[in-house]
C-alpha cells in the first residue's frame, strides 16, 4: 500500500509553488488512497472543508505522522 513512487509523488508536491491541474488531481489521489478514502472530489477558489488547499494540507499533516511507514517493505 505505501509504495516509494507515492512517497516521491507526496515528497514533489511538498516542493510545488503553484500547483496545476496534475498536480491538484494528485493531491486529490493521494488523499483518497491514504487519509480520506470517502473524500468528495475538490473545490477551487473556496475557503472550505473541500478545497483543494485543505486536502493538500492533509496530506502534508498525514505524511508528517506517517512518514515512516513508507520505508517498509510490503
Amino acid at each position: 500500500m505505501f509504495s516509494l513512487e507515492d512517497q516521491q509523488e507526496i515528497l514533489r508536491l511538498f516542493k510545488v509553488g503553484n500547483a496545476t491541474q496534475h498536480d491538484m488531481n494528485s493531491i486529490y489521489d493521494l488523499l483518497r488512497k491514504y487519509v480520506r478514502p470517502n473524500a468528495a472530489p475538490y473545490i477551487l477558489n473556496c475557503n472550505c472543508q473541500q478545497s483543494i488547499s485543505a486536502y493538500y494540507q492533509a496530506l502534508l499533516e498525514w505524511y508528517a505522522s506517517n512518514a515512516d511507514k513508507f520505508n517498509n517493505k510490503n
